[in-house]
């Protein structure tokens, strides 16, 4: 579990747990070049769900979740929002936060840290 707060506009948090990815949805969520780097990485399902994490936690940030905004493949070039990934602590969990560019404090907090 993670929760995001922010005093100075929206934010966006997404944690996913290592599973079977479905067979074609990096087709559908990924340009070509991140395609290509997560088949090239020592964990592509991992190199996955981090790339997931991140324009998940975009879209959230953005208000339209995943069903929303356009195109999953281009939820991380919007110029106003910066997206980092989370340390969670497990080898099989990766997370992201997003939030809104142009100051403000926003913080984030690992359930149990």
């Amino acid at each position: 579990m993670a929760a995001a707060v922010s005093y100075e506009g929206p934010v966006g948090i997404d944690v996913e747990s290592r599973r079977r990815i479905s067979e074609g949805l990096a087709e559908r969520v990924c340009s070509p070049e991140e395609r290509q780097t997560v088949d090239r990485s020592a964990d592509p399902t991992m190199a996955f769900l981090q790339l997931w994490t991140r324009k998940e936690a975009a879209l959230k940030c953005r208000g339209t979740g995943i069903r929303g905004f356009g195109s999953m493949v281009t939820a991380l070039e919007a110029s106003d929002i910066e997206v980092t990934d989370i340390a969670t602590g497990d080898e099989n969990t990766v997370a992201a936060l997003a939030w809104t560019t142009g100051g403000g404090r926003s913080g984030c907090r690992r359930d149990g840290a």
